[in-house]
């Protein structure tokens, strides 16, 4: 239903089979973010979607957070399956292809089997690049490198959200690509425009969106 646009079938079967067993936290974030397709949807039935999210899979001990700013280049990991051709790529390269590599040690764990020549160009970006082939190799290598900043770019979109929920980084962040708060009760900021959240939408998020950062 949902390939074949339609949306509302496609929630009305999703809440279906939500209520007669447990689903995975993949199933649950496509429930997530289809809502964000519904004309019917509201802004508070979305942030509501997204929070129950976060309630569902946030880890009860995640590790502790440390504020202090280390004395190195800037420790950044950036995670998605969207290293290829398509919106995500658009909002990253540029940022990644100005930043001062004197400042900013960054690491791109590409998570999807997707190549193709945007690929190339973005793990040319990254001081290290990583490509993990399942949620377990994904977690060990952010365990690994010891992040200060972790940035998902993918929301709902993609697969990874979880990983967030165990706070593997001081700082969490998402970066825009998903329209809307993910629910995370790990993720501290959103980078966000006027449009995705106009002014009074604010407690629609679990994050503290960022928006300042952003002019369009």
């Amino acid at each position: 239903h949902w390939h074949c646009g339609n949306t509302e079938q496609s929630l009305a079967l999703a809440r279906h089979f939500m209520r007669d067993r447990p689903v995975t936290p993949n199933f649950h974030s496509m429930y997530v973010s289809a809502r964000l397709h519904s004309p019917t949807e509201t802004v508070e039935a979305a942030g509501q979607a997204a929070r129950q999210w976060g309630k569902s899979y946030s880890d009860p001990q995640p590790q502790p957070i440390l504020r202090q700013r280390p004395r190195r280049p800037l420790r950044i990991g950036y995670v998605t399956q969207e290293f290829h051709r398509g919106p995500a790529i658009h909002f990253i390269l540029p940022l990644l292809e100005a930043r001062s590599r004197d400042r900013f040690h960054v690491t791109g764990f590409h998570c999807g089997p997707q190549r193709d020549p945007w690929t190339r160009r973005a793990a040319r970006q990254f001081d290290q690049w990583r490509t993990p082939s399942n949620a377990a190799e994904l977690e060990a290598a952010v365990r690994q490198d010891k992040l200060d900043l972790l940035v998902d770019l993918s929301g709902h979109y993609g697969s990874h959200l979880t990983l967030f929920e165990k706070r593997h980084a001081p700082v969490q962040l998402s970066f825009p690509n998903y329209p809307g708060s993910t629910g995370a009760e790990q993720m501290d900021y959103i980078l966000t425009d006027r449009w995705v959240c106009p002014p009074g939408t604010e407690p629609q998020y679990t994050e503290q969106p960022l928006l300042s950062l952003i002019h369009i």
